[in-house]
């Protein structure tokens, strides 16, 4: 096996809010070529089939709009949406799966897909477990609350936002703890929480930090030039072939850039989630060896 010459990524460490996000774009310093090709690898099939399946139902249904039954648009809109859960369930467990390949062997960054994903098939059952029991625990909560910030005159906007952050990092680390370390559920629920009370502005701020520059990357790099593509494109088409299969290749190809893009970034927010994680960890252990010291002391 080759070993990489580049230093040791260190996963346990002490970690405050300028680490939490050097420490990420750190780690995909040393390991983006091995872990994109991977990622395209186990997940890259799947996002075609989404591409294919929206481009699909932008060309069919844009032309038999009237036609179409609403049983019809519910079958597909259920079998789409199947698909996206499948997705980002499988994206969840390859990212858990490669952080824990690399925390073992820190040297390497040579790991195979069927590496990736065999330790990703282990995880696949707590992962669903984890999607289903969070809708109820998590996701409808959530709603509720946000839909009343919203009614709160002026502090609405600022409250969602403060939400949606709030919910990424909780619900990120909850998993983390669920799917990653084996906890029962509501075990980590209170983990989290309990973890939470430490620095949490610092955590929170991170999340959201990181939620603004893959936004603004994913906006500046993606969805503004295929506006544009787009726009140009079907600029010249007529109305009545606007939906014909001539600009489903258009469609396609913007819909698949937009939905890799997409996919990918949200990496980031997910391995910052993983470094508030370890550097958890690594607190809890210092913990442990101050309280062996004191209770050493304490028989002396």
């Amino acid at each position: 096996i080759n070993q990489n010459k580049m230093s040791e990524f260190v996963f346990y460490k002490k970690r405050n809010f300028n680490a939490y996000i050097n420490d990420t774009f750190a780690f995909f310093k040393k390991y983006a070529r091995n872990y994109f090709s991977n990622y395209l690898a186990v997940n890259g099939a799947m996002v075609i089939i989404i591409a294919l399946l929206c481009t699909f139902s932008i060309i069919f249904f844009g032309k038999q709009i009237e036609e179409a039954s609403f049983e019809e648009v519910m079958i597909f809109v259920l079998v789409l949406a199947t698909l996206i859960a499948l997705l980002i369930l499988l994206m969840q467990a390859f990212v858990f799966a490669y952080a824990q390949l690399a925390e073992k062997e820190p040297l390497r960054t040579d790991f195979t897909s069927k590496e990736v994903f065999s330790v990703a098939g282990t995880m696949l059952g707590r992962v669903f477990l984890f999607g289903v029991i969070s809708l109820f625990v998590l996701f409808i909560p959530y709603i509720l609350a946000v839909i009343l910030v919203s009614l709160i005159p002026l502090l609405g906007f600022f409250g969602i936002i403060f939400l949606n952050a709030l919910m990424v990092l909780f619900s990120n680390q909850l998993m983390i703890l669920y799917v990653k370390d084996g906890e029962h559920y509501f075990k980590s629920l209170g983990k989290v929480i309990e973890m939470l009370k430490q620095k949490f502005w610092e955590k929170w701020s991170a999340t959201i930090v990181m939620n603004m520059i893959i936004g603004m990357f994913s906006t500046v790099v993606v969805i503004i030039p295929i506006v544009i593509i787009v726009f140009v494109s079907i600029s010249g088409i007529k109305a009545g072939d606007f939906f014909s299969y001539k600009t489903g290749l258009i469609f396609f190809v913007m819909l698949l850039l937009l939905f890799l893009i997409i996919c990918i970034s949200s990496n980031f927010q997910t391995f910052t989630q993983l470094m508030i994680y370890f550097g958890e960890k690594e607190n809890e252990r210092l913990d442990d060896i101050d309280l062996i010291g004191t209770h050493n002391e304490a028989n002396v």
